[in-house]
Parts: structure tokens; sequence; C-alpha cells
């Protein structure tokens, strides 16, 4: 069942393979960079049947399902993947493993609500304090299957820092050869500063060996925490979209993208306030079973400086597919994204 055929193949294929009630209703949802999920209505309940790229094996994508099963028998709101009649998580067809999700009720902020939430410190306090909640759960559990994702996947994964760095830079190659292009506007930004982000991919590299980030202790992450992964009910939230958790650190992934984003085309503010993190952070060494640890505070700039860089990489991944209104919008955040690195790097005294 391909990405295409999925708004057809629904009533068959979902009816025949699940016991989820006769279907009334299907949606297509918003599905971030990637592939866009489907919502169906069911005389049973909701769903989302969802097409996983960066799992698309039974063996790794049984990691998912099972981390989430696992994380709701603790006690966590999340969106567990209902499994088929024959007892399996779902479907290998290609290049995309199907599975069918429960659907989380509530609000994601948009990042303009998201940019006013998080003025208010106690807000942030409380954001840190949940993460930190459901990273010791997170820590105690052992799913079984393949937790790998390759080093081209998000979220960075540093022990391939190397390796991310050269197909970073072949990849900027490719998309800055002369001639007409369908995205210029991503395209002048990237070539503007090209020389600028090669600086601060080696600045990371250089303070993640200084900094023995590869030494930290590593646990189940969820690998991409974000307010668009984030669905808000009754003052409490879910974190939906799985497809990028692995083992890695804590820090790197709490701190996500919650923080340093600004909402698009909103150039007058400034990118990073050292005061949110600082708010955040107290929520999380509030709330955990396992305090911070000095080294893993050391590492927060280089996570921060990272985070940015991710962000670039996943953008530069996805160009071939976005519109002419989307390549303007990405201009802006590129250009948000090394601001936020020059106030980073100019706060914490990064330099190389």
């Amino acid at each position: 069942m391909t990405a295409a055929k999925c708004p057809t193949a629904i009533r068959t294929h979902v009816s025949r393979d699940y016991e989820i009630g006769d279907i009334l209703a299907t949606q297509k949802l918003i599905g971030g960079m990637f592939l866009e999920p489907c919502r169906l209505s069911t005389t049973l309940g909701s769903y989302v049947l969802r097409a996983h790229q960066f799992r698309q094996t039974d063996e790794t994508f049984k990691f998912q399902a099972e981390t989430l099963q696992l994380l709701h028998d603790a006690g966590h709101r999340c969106p567990r993947v209902i499994k088929r009649r024959d007892g399996s998580w779902g479907e290998s067809d290609g290049n995309a493993f199907w599975a069918l999700h429960e659907y989380a009720a509530g609000h994601i902020y948009s990042w303009d609500e998201w940019w006013e939430l998080k003025a208010d410190r106690q807000f942030l306090f409380d954001c840190g304090a949940a993460i930190a909640k459901l990273h010791d759960d997170l820590a105690a559990i052992s799913p079984s299957g393949d937790p790998s994702l390759l080093p081209s996947l998000p979220p960075i994964q540093f022990s391939h820092l190397h390796d991310i760095q050269v197909q970073w830079e072949s990849d900027l190659d490719r998309f800055g050869q002369p001639g007409p292009s369908a995205h210029p506007h991503s395209q002048r930004a990237l070539m503007a500063d090209r020389r600028e982000l090669k600086d601060y991919w080696e600045i990371l590299g250089s303070a993640v060996s200084e900094g023995r980030i590869c030494d930290l202790p590593s646990q189940i992450v969820h690998g991409d925490i974000s307010p668009v992964n984030a669905v808000f009910s009754g003052g409490d939230f879910t974190l939906i979209d799985w497809d990028c958790s692995r083992y890695g650190f804590r820090l790197y992934d709490a701190l996500g993208d919650l923080l340093i984003r600004r909402p698009d085309g909103a150039t007058n503010y400034a990118a990073f306030d050292p005061a949110e993190v600082l708010a955040y952070l107290d929520g999380y060494q509030h709330a955990t079973k396992r305090p911070i640890s000095v080294a893993e505070l050391h590492a927060v700039p280089v996570f921060c400086l990272a985070r940015q860089l991710e962000d670039l990489r996943q953008r530069v991944a996805v160009l071939s597919q976005i519109d002419a209104a989307s390549d303007f919008t990405y201009a802006l955040q590129i250009g948000s994204r090394i601001q936020s690195m020059r106030e980073i790097s100019r706060l914490f005294g990064l330099c190389r």
C-alpha cells in the first residue's frame, strides 16, 4: 500500500487487517516534513494510518511499537501501535512500513502560539518536568527489535559526526550547482553563508570531541521533541511521531526544538534566550529521579548548536519535495537558524 494509494485503499486494507469497527470517514493530516498520515474515524474510535520511512522492516519497527506499548504500560499517554488481526505490527511495503496508531486528541500549538506560551517561565518549567518523567520511564524499559537508525536520518548521531558533515557538504555541492533552481530562496540563503555553516560544523565536531560527548550515558529517547509533535489536552501533553526514537542522550532529546525557533518571518526577535533554557532545565532537574550531571550540563551549548544544524540538514534533505511558497518560508528559517547559531556561539564562547 503506497502513499499514493492510501486514500483509496484504506477501507479494503484496514477493514480486512484490523478489528477497529466500520470506517465512517477519513481525513488527511498534516505530516511535517515527511509523509502525511490519514485519520480514520470508525465505529470503535479514531485511529491514524501512517507510512513509516525511517523504520521499514518488521524488526526496526518493532522497536518503535514496543517502546510505545511499554511506555503506555508505565502510565504514559502515548499513541500506541494497533496490532493487526494476525498479531503483527503492520506491513512492510517497499520503502515504507504501514502501521495503524491510536489517535491522540487535543491541540497542537502553532509556532506563533508556542512563541507566546514559552514566554511564561512556569510553562517551560512544567514542560521540562513532563519530559524528565517521560525520560525516566524510557530509561527503565527494554523493548525488543532493532533500535538503529541510519546516520543520515535525524537526529544527529554524534558518533557519526564526520560522515554526517561529509554528506552535508556533498548535498550542498549538488544543491548549489549553477543554473536555474526550483528553490532559489533556500539556495541563496544556504550558499550565502556556506562558509559560516562549515565553521559551525567544525565547531560542533571540536566541542563533541573535547567535551567527550559520546561518553555520556545513553537511553531510549523520542528523537524529535518539538511543538508540532506535542498534543495538549487538559493541561497535559502527549508526544506523537516516534519515528526517530532510538538510544541517545537525554538532554539532546529534551532540548529538541522546544526553545530555539522563531515563528516564520519573525526576524525582529532574538532567536536564543538562555533564560528559557534555564527555566526548562530547572523543571527537568526538579522532576527527574536521575539528577542532571555536570558533564550533561556542560554539553547543553553543544546540543543547542547541534539542533540548529540538524534542522538545516533536514531541510536540505526534503527541498526537492517542497513548493515555491514553502521555499520562501524555508529560506527565512534557514536565516533564523544561522542567527541562532551566532547567538549560541557568542553567549557560550564556542569557537574553533
